[in-house]
């Protein structure tokens, strides 16, 4: 069991042994209280977001903006992500390496939000790996849309002002198809959309309050109307229909937190039947040890393990290793590989199963509880100092639902 995890530690090890006796003899620095951050195998990883993009391919992170922050809060050295130098001189301490898209507005259109931070440490006459930032979807998002039964009865005046973060607004005419982004702001939890013009020749107006929105939400507000008469053309708004509203809330992983009542004519895919069960609901991941909201430290003597539940028979497991030094090239010289499949491992089962115990084949497939232990892989990751890594983990079920879990830890 124990040799295919010593050959790891081996490889591992004599990288590491190489990068320091170049760093030594290269990177000395002149200067006693000074020490050298290294780009040179820095990355920009975008985490795939239901509510933005499919893959991080689809996210051009070249003119993303890099700080380097030291320990007061004051940016210290700034450069595109594209224009960054292979090596950075700075003075020892403890900095904050944020990445953002772009610098961020209270309220805009088409312009989502992405930002991810890591804390590094630079010690005097040596070099510091800045390693890899995960940068998440942090805005909040705001779709406006209008049921079918509605929207032929809209009056070319009709807009909805939208307000969030307490100043930032933007106004989402009747023809708008953009979505907008606001900034999300701590302790500012509070949206407002506010819809008024005219239907059907009445003046209408309705406000709607939205509470708990948080960055990486995705707030679909469709408006309606309950109670039309056969005859649309004797509609009185007052008297005859009410004005409402359905509101999803999709997170940052895809997941519905609010369900929405189907709507009249309205088609769109996986809302078919609004009693349906949202992936949220239908998988679930806990653990002792660790945080599935935050980043990990790996610990010597902790058991790292997760269980995974699934209200439906599992048909995948797959996970998913991100990382700058575990990459695929080097999993693969030990006989693993960056991304597999627990339930269908092919050739690495051995690996997986003998070396590292991880449940294959059988005990995945048509298995509605599965116990995910990485202990044993875990501390490996504490031979690459001041990197990030994320196990991502996507369940999927014999009808066709999937979830996606983040294990992230930081050597």
């Amino acid at each position: 069991m124990k040799s295919k995890i010593l050959t790891i530690v081996s490889i591992l090890a004599l990288s590491l042994g190489f990068a320091a006796c170049d760093d030594k003899h290269n990177y000395g620095g002149e200067d006693a209280g000074k020490g050298t951050l290294s780009f040179a195998r820095f990355g920009v990883d975008v985490e795939s977001t239901e509510t933005e993009i499919e893959s991080k391919e689809g996210v051009e992170v070249a003119g993303f903006i890099v700080k380097i922050i030291n320990d007061k809060n004051e940016i210290v050295e700034q450069a595109a992500y594209a224009a960054l130098p292979e090596v950075m001189t700075l003075e020892a301490g403890d900095y904050t390496i944020l990445v953002e898209s772009h610098e961020v507005l209270k309220a805009e259109f088409d312009h989502p939000y992405y930002s991810g931070s890591g804390q590094i440490s630079v010690k005097a006459n040596s070099v510091t790996d800045a390693g890899t930032i995960v940068c998440k979807f942090a805005s909040i998002k705001v779709t406006i849309r209008y049921a079918a039964n509605l929207l032929p009865l809209l009056g070319d005046d009709v807009e909805v002002k939208v307000r969030a973060n307490d100043t930032g607004e933007l106004t989402f005419k009747k023809d708008e198809t953009r979505s907008g982004y606001f900034q999300a702001i701590e302790g500012s939890t509070t949206l407002i959309a506010v819809f008024d013009g005219t239907i059907n020749g009445s003046r209408v107006s309705l406000r709607k309050e939205l509470t708990d929105v948080k960055a990486g939400h995705h707030r679909i507000i469709t408006f309606k109307i309950k109670g039309l008469p056969e005859n649309p053309g004797a509609i009185n708004p007052g008297e005859d229909i009410t004005i409402d509203t359905d509101v999803d809330d999709v997170d940052k992983d895809g997941n519905v937190n609010v369900g929405e009542d189907n709507l009249p004519g309205d088609d769109r895919p996986g809302q078919e039947d609004p009693d349906d069960p949202t992936p949220a609901d239908l998988f679930s991941a806990t653990s002792e040890t660790i945080d599935f909201d935050g980043v990990n430290i790996p610990r010597e003597g902790v058991e790292y393990k997760v269980v995974f539940k699934s209200e439906n028979p599992l048909t995948n497991l797959i996970v998913e290793i991100v990382s700058q030094s575990l990459n695929a090239e080097m999993l693969e010289s030990v006989g693993l590989s960056a991304s597999f499949d627990l339930a269908e491992p092919g050739a690495l089962e051995d690996a997986l199963k003998e070396s590292f115990h991880f449940p294959v084949g059988n005990q995945v497939i048509g298995q509605t509880e599965v116990l995910f232990d990485i202990t044993e892989f875990v501390p490996l990751l504490n031979i690459f100092p001041d990197e990030t890594h994320t196990f991502r983990i996507t369940l999927k079920d014999e009808k066709g639902n999937q979830q996606i879990f983040n294990l992230t830890f930081k050597s």
